[in-house]
């Protein structure tokens, strides 16, 4: 069966940005560097999740089609919602629910890890039909920060080939910022200059990493 694909775009604030470069999953070294976020779906904001929901149960039913051993999920069953927003997401969909963050603090979202180890598409929305690309590491790292908000440009596909994991799978496509949003722990470094005056020397530089509280952290 020839792949299934769509595109969806949807609003969401983005977590764990890797937008400037491509990262390697330490989890995964053998796998290739990946441009990747979390992107953060609030639960009141039940339309969106709707939308994202009805591409990912589209493209897996028309995937799967009508030989049920392959389904990993019963769209029809009772109870479908509480599976879509899986612990782990290993039940064939990836979108998962924030209580089951080890942090403890997202109870409030919904959330998936999308990821794409070619360069996608980065953008600030400045007017109804405007945008402005971003191109440069700086840029980027400085519009694009955790906690911002954006349309996340996402492909969906389903994957049937032999000898491979079938399943959905997302593919990041692209970023554009639309608005800003409460920045996460560590999404800055910290100027030291205007905590403590005068900087004596170049030799140390103070950053940080977000959210160094939880350990889950998605490539």
């Amino acid at each position: 069966m020839a792949r299934v694909t769509k595109r969806v775009i949807f609003k969401a604030s983005i977590s764990y940005p890797h937008l400037s470069e491509p990262v390697v999953n330490p989890n995964d070294k053998n796998k290739d560097p990946q441009y990747s976020i979390e992107a953060r779906i609030p639960k009141s904001d039940v339309d969106t999740i709707k939308k994202v929901r009805s591409v990912l149960e589209e493209v897996y039913t028309e995937g799967a089609g009508p030989d049920k051993k392959k389904w990993k999920v019963d769209f029809r069953e009772p109870g479908f919602f509480d599976t879509y927003l899986s612990k782990q997401g290993k039940d064939g969909f990836p979108l998962r629910d924030g209580k089951y963050k080890p942090s403890g603090d997202c109870d409030d979202i919904v959330f998936m890890s999308v990821k794409n180890k070619y360069p996608i598409a980065l953008g600030v929305k400045t007017g109804p039909t405007t945008y402005r690309k971003l191109e440069s590491k700086e840029e980027i790292e400085k519009e694009l920060y955790a906690g911002c908000i954006a349309d996340v440009i996402m492909d969906v596909y389903y994957n049937d080939k032999p000898g491979t994991e079938s399943g959905c799978f997302l593919s990041l496509k692209g970023v554009v910022k639309t608005g800003e949003g409460q920045r996460l722990a560590g999404s800055s470094p910290v100027d030291l200059g205007e905590l403590y005056g005068t900087e004596e020397n170049n030799d140390v530089t103070y950053g940080g990493s977000e959210d160094s509280s939880s350990d889950d952290v998605p490539f």
